[in-house]
């Protein structure tokens, strides 16, 4: 046995001098993809049982007829080769996983690599664009002395484009500081009538110059929201000055603002060129831009999207569009009312062997409203998520725990229930057991030393992933 090739081995349980449990087992320490099968006349229950733990595959029964050994070997050399056709998959799949993984990392670096070399020569062009700017203002002021009329129009033209790049650049600095998370969300109560009113005002000009209607449907006694002023401003500014862009002369624009439930909506509603099935899917990618053909010199860098998705997604809320070529366009999102309007009474698990961290995340979740469990150990955690009448949110778990230790935790919550959402704790943010834990699904780190703000904001992040997954799920089925 230890020399050849074998797929079965037929025992008998009783020989002379050892048993046939004691045959089976030494077969599987050594063989354990073997299928073993036990010829017995007379095996009491109690042999049976500890056969069958021994991984035993079956019994044959004595006395046995040639078909009934014939069909219980071959029974046995088909379990025997589906054995070895799940291993070879699963090791093939796990290289898959690896090479996916390594992929996925040098994608990530290349990635970093390019916003940094784009933030990089963003700021680098700020300087010589100020000095083209501020020479430009003072040649048109006549500091310089007087200005004949035909260079005036070419300065007035170096100028317009000097603020149209400067424009450009700082849409590329704000989409690679809201990606890399430098950008501080502080939110307050906003009331969303008057921010709207103030951004239609505030492009009235555009809008009478070319002869385009705007229209505002806002019900009264609309509900306050938790947000960032200046960025939702932003985001419904990028909505309409799109709008704008493609809706030709003497057109109309509808600006809609709607309760839905624990959100508010607005909607944008534009009689524009419309956008394709195909522009429709990626319209929110970075520098993705649709050509307006009825106007070509409406052109734009394509962040304006990339970077009200990515304040929608900090907020905790969805952005979508829907259009038709010829018929306009929608653009639509939604805030929560309150902060965690999807979170209030969110069941989350803490776990980490620091009472002071669990403290730490206990006061700062239950603030939002959260039912926090906490555990200092991963086996009992585990165990009450299996046990537990009701779902869980979001697990919080520290990378370095005795016993299971993060990556194991993670496994066995993905394997309990997909949807719920996990992040891990850790001082120690390049450990390799980190990208051990992602092959499990989306993963958030959070860096020690943390703090409330941090514990918010990673929880906010979760909390809207969830909502998206069940969403997923619910027109899935």
């Amino acid at each position: 046995l230890k020399n050849g090739i074998f797929q079965v081995a037929l025992v008998d349980i009783k020989m002379p001098g050892t048993s046939g449990i004691e045959v089976l087992k030494q077969i599987k320490s050594t063989k354990p993809d073997m299928e073993v099968l036990i010829i017995t006349g007379h095996a009491s229950m109690e042999q049976a049982i500890q056969a069958v733990r021994n991984q035993a595959s079956d019994f044959i029964l004595k006395p046995f007829d040639n078909q009934e050994l014939f069909d219980t070997v071959e029974k046995a050399f088909h379990n025997y080769e589906l054995r070895a056709d799940n291993k070879r998959l699963i090791k093939e799949l796990r290289e898959e996983r690896d090479r996916l993984i390594k992929l996925n990392e040098k994608l990530r670096e290349v990635d970093q690599m390019k916003s940094s070399f784009v933030s990089t020569v963003s700021h680098e062009l700020r300087t010589p664009l100020t000095v083209i700017n501020s020479t430009v203002n003072n040649l048109l002021d006549g500091v310089l002395g007087q200005i004949p009329e035909a260079l005036i129009k070419w300065l007035e033209k170096i100028k317009n484009n000097t603020i149209r790049l400067n424009a450009l650049i700082e849409d590329i600095l704000d989409m690679a500081r809201l990606e890399s998370g430098k950008v501080d969300m502080h939110r307050e109560k906003i009331n969303l009538t008057s921010l709207v009113t103030k951004v239609v005002s505030n492009l009235q000009a555009i809008s009478k110059e070319k002869n385009i209607t705007i229209t505002t449907q806002i019900p009264e006694n609309l509900p306050s929201i938790d947000a960032h002023p200046g960025r939702i401003e932003q985001v419904i500014t990028n909505l309409l000055t799109n709008a704008l862009k493609f809706t030709p002369e003497n057109g109309e624009i509808f600006v809609s603002v709607t309760r839905k439930g624990g959100y508010v909506q607005v909607a944008v509603r534009d009689t524009g060129i419309g956008i394709s099935s195909e522009n429709l899917l990626s319209i929110f990618d970075r520098f993705r831009q649709v050509e307006n053909k009825q106007d070509p010199r409406a052109k734009g860098i394509g962040l304006g999207l990339a970077i009200a998705k990515e304040i929608i997604a900090q907020h905790n809320g969805r952005i979508w569009a829907e259009s038709n070529p010829g018929k306009g366009s929608t653009f639509v999102f939604m805030l929560p009312l309150s902060l965690f309007a999807s979170g209030d009474n969110a069941r989350i698990m803490v776990i980490d062997d620091d009472e002071e961290i669990l403290e730490l995340f206990k006061v700062a979740l239950e603030r939002l409203g959260s039912i926090v469990e906490t555990c200092n150990n991963g086996e009992t955690a585990i165990q009450t998520i299996r046990t537990s009448q009701v779902t869980y949110d979001i697990v919080y778990s520290d990378l370095d725990l005795p016993g299971k230790n993060g990556v194991d935790i993670i496994r066995e919550i993905k394997q309990i229930d997909p949807e719920i959402q996990t992040a891990i704790v850790t001082a120690f943010p390049d450990s390799k057991l980190l990208t051990e834990a992602m092959q499990y699904g989306p993963l958030m780190i959070v860096s020690k030393p943390i703090d409330g703000s941090k514990i918010y904001e990673v929880t906010r992040k979760l909390l809207a992933q969830k909502r998206l997954v069940v969403e997923n799920n619910t027109h899935e089925s």
